[in-house]
């Protein structure tokens, strides 16, 4: 399948996740990646491209050869195939509940934050938050003989919370078929709190193959106690985000200088196609300067992939390389070379 298209003027950062399984729980055969799946999720903090490299037996005589092995942190993001992430949906049920809020009034806020979206949408998302905080599709037995049939559940357990102060919607989910199977409010993150919920998952008599979440300290030793068998995987995306915290305000500081080189190398190109320079350059070396400048200009638009390969660092990058390829061409004219070229950041 083809990846959506990058919205137009809008910068969207890709991640791409693999599902972690290696091997087939049927046959023991070895899994490979059989589709690559892409969607749009929009956040508080901006517009993610997801991309999922799904896994499936290689055996076409395996009883598991149907079964799509998928990767757990799509879902950290937003529920299945909706396009607004959890952040906003729980944010848009706690200004409604918690301080009644118009519809209106939210729209508006939302708007403020420069997050694009219709009021009609606004209404939508707070009947999935108000669906989501009494989800209970797994005490439906259809439900769980098709779990049982798929030969069990992976469950993915995440807390989102509005705020420091407001209660946190849990979200259980079976990775393999993408199944919600309860979603609940909590006042406070506790083992004893969150044992009820576990026992119900148990309830369901539904094999677990694993269980993934973040390293929360109520829910780690719930899981523990409740399923003190079943393998435990904390979740890759949050301890990678954790080890890359340091290097927030770092990466933030490289990110405007990089802007205000940007915005410099604008200013020398209207000055360029205006004819305002002195010297006058020769039509070789206009055409010269304007094909570096227009190749800053890419550089200085160009994303990359947190937390790996931050944007900042990797525009920085580039527009070194560019500022390298300027200075190659001043040294061949008798001018400065690059160890003497001011770099566009630190």
């Amino acid at each position: 399948m083809s990846m959506p298209k990058i919205v137009e003027g809008r910068e969207c950062e890709q991640h791409v996740f693999t599902a972690p399984e290696e091997v087939c729980r049927a046959c023991q055969r070895r899994l490979r990646v059989v589709q690559r799946r892409g969607r749009h999720v929009q956040r508080f903090d901006g517009l993610h491209l997801l991309v999922m490299r799904d896994k499936r037996c290689s055996g076409r005589d395996c009883p598991g050869y149907g079964v799509i092995y998928r990767p757990p942190e799509e879902l950290t993001f937003a529920l299945k195939k909706d396009i607004f992430g959890l952040d906003i949906v729980l944010e848009i049920g706690e200004l409604r509940l918690r301080a009644n809020l118009p519809f209106s009034e939210i729209h508006k806020r939302l708007l403020e934050r420069r997050l694009v979206i219709a009021e009609r949408t606004v209404c939508d998302i707070f009947e999935r938050f108000l669906a989501l905080m009494d989800c209970r599709n797994a005490e439906n037995p259809a439900v769980r003989e098709r779990l049982r049939a798929q030969g069990g559940m992976i469950v993915l357990i995440d807390g989102v919370q509005f705020d420091d102060h407001s209660p946190v919607l849990y979200v259980v989910t079976d990775l393999i078929s993408h199944t919600t199977l309860f979603a609940e409010r909590h006042e406070v993150r506790s083992e004893v709190a969150l044992r009820p919920l576990l026992e119900r998952v148990k309830a369901m008599e539904v094999p677990i193959v694993a269980f993934v979440t973040d390293k929360e300290k109520g829910l780690v030793p719930a899981i523990h106690g409740v399923f003190p068998d079943v393998p435990h995987q904390l979740c890759q995306l949050h301890f990678v985000k954790r080890c890359a915290e340091p290097l927030e305000k770092p990466l933030t500081q490289l990110g405007s200088e990089v802007a205000r080189a940007a915005e410099k190398l604008r200013a020398l190109r209207r000055k360029l196609d205006s004819g305002d320079v002195k010297p006058v350059p020769s039509p070789a070396e206009r055409q010269a300067a304007s094909e570096l400048l227009l190749a800053a200009h890419g550089a200085s638009k160009v994303a990359g992939r947190a937390p790996f390969d931050p944007t900042a660092l990797k525009r920085h990058a580039r527009l070194l390389a560019v500022a390298d390829a300027a200075a190659l061409a001043a040294a061949k004219k008798g001018g400065p070379g690059p160890s003497s070229i001011e770099s566009p950041g630190p």
